[in-house]
């Protein structure tokens, strides 16, 4: 086995969708959030023109919640109240100062703001607090530099890589196109390379003098084995290696990777180091 992993290179063209896709995704999901609540406020604003109606009933609900950090407890309100003879309820809360200590028993102290045009729709609360206002331009900042991240990120595959190949399929296909040139380490030819390996050495390299990131580690084993190691999968993208191998099944693919056989078929099964 080969004492050190090589590292692996990166590809900048899927670091790009990356980029391009992680910051659309959190782009759209903050500005619906922003979206949402400037709804909701717009909503809780137009309540000032709005009737105050008195509550008849008011229940409350706590919901309990337990996870793996702990557990939790979240608070809701139901509203009932009657509008023109019509008995109707909200759990609405707005966006204004909303009062969560008042007491359900305490009735006089609640109060709804009915739409007259539609009395099934009613707020608790009227107005937009300073912290509503506060969390929407949190939301909104957020949404733009998500947007600016968007646009650079856009702007950096269009510079980079629109319109040209995949860097892996212009490789794969440059492995076909003809034999390679190799260069046997210092020892001029596969069956030297090997001998070398037999003896004192235990890791050679194996270069292609066309393409210096096409190379390969021989790696010699306990009992006459051999382990091959390339730099690189058929996307370019993985260090892999391969199994256990006799001195005849070495040369064969030796032979193979010079006459310019694909990286596809000669790493397959392989395993990712």
């Amino acid at each position: 086995m080969p004492t050190k992993k090589r590292k692996c290179r990166r590809n900048p063209r899927r670091d790009a969708w990356w980029g391009i896709g992680v910051s659309g995704v959190l782009m759209l999901a903050f500005g619906t959030a922003a979206v949402c609540d400037s709804h909701n406020m717009w909503q809780s604003y137009e309540a000032l023109q709005w009737k105050a109606c008195p509550v008849q009933k008011v229940e409350k609900k706590v919901k309990s919640s337990h996870g793996r950090r702990g557990g939790g407890t979240s608070t809701s309100w139901i509203c009932h109240y009657t509008y023109r003879g019509v008995a109707y309820k909200t759990n609405e809360k707005g966006c204004g100062e909303f009062d969560s200590g008042r007491s359900t028993r305490q009735l006089k102290k609640w109060q709804v703001y009915v739409n007259p045009a539609n009395p099934s729709e009613a707020v608790m609360s009227r107005g937009v607090s300073v912290w509503q206002w506060i969390g929407l331009a949190v939301l909104v900042l957020v949404t733009l530099a998500l947007a600016v991240v968007f646009a650079l990120m856009v702007r950096f595959y269009r510079r980079n890589f629109a319109g040209q190949p995949v860097k892996a399929e212009k490789k794969v296909r440059a492995d076909v196109a003809g034999p390679r040139v190799c260069k046997w380490d210092c020892y001029g030819s596969p069956e030297k390379l090997l001998n070398a390996l037999s003896g004192s050495s235990e890791v050679a390299t194996v270069e292609n003098v066309q393409d210096e990131a096409d190379g390969v580690q021989v790696v010699a084993l306990k009992g006459g084995r051999f382990q091959l190691c390339t730099g690189r999968d058929a996307e370019w993208t993985e260090v892999l290696a391969s199994p256990e191998m006799s001195r005849d099944e070495v040369l064969r693919w030796m032979r193979d990777y010079r006459d310019g056989e694909s990286i596809r078929v000669l790493t397959q099964g392989w395993q990712v180091l």
